[in-house]
């Protein structure tokens, strides 16, 4: 077998490690940077189709590794999300009735008393 022939596979499994890097660190701008070059290698490949079955079940784990990754991320900023918006409603007097409906506490200001 060439090794031009491994060299779209060698490519898209580096990729695949540098988008895994990137989701373990957050990057979300490598990820997206990911994205285009992982398009055109998988079309690349697509062309040219994968000669070695180890090397597609290699690639097919990397990538099931990696939809596993960006599936967490995107709970975990989902739950972010909602905290910090839970944090806004505090400070701006929101919260939840005993019903667990959303509540305005409003904004009055405190009154006090004078007494002579």
């Amino acid at each position: 077998m060439d090794s031009d022939d491994l060299a779209p596979t060698r490519d898209l499994m580096a990729l695949l490690e540098w988008e895994t890097t990137a989701l373990l660190r957050g990057d979300f701008a490598t990820l997206a940077a990911c994205l285009d070059l992982k398009e055109a290698l998988v079309a690349r490949l697509g062309r040219t189709g994968v000669k070695d079955a180890r090397a597609l079940a290699d690639l097919k784990t990397a990538a099931q590794r990696n939809a596993t990754l960006l599936l967490a991320a995107e709970k975990g900023l989902r739950a972010a999300r909602r905290r910090l918006l839970d944090l806004l409603r505090a400070q701006r007097g929101e919260t939840y009735d005993s019903a667990g409906r959303l509540a305005d506490l409003g904004h009055n200001p405190p009154q006090f008393e004078r007494k002579a």
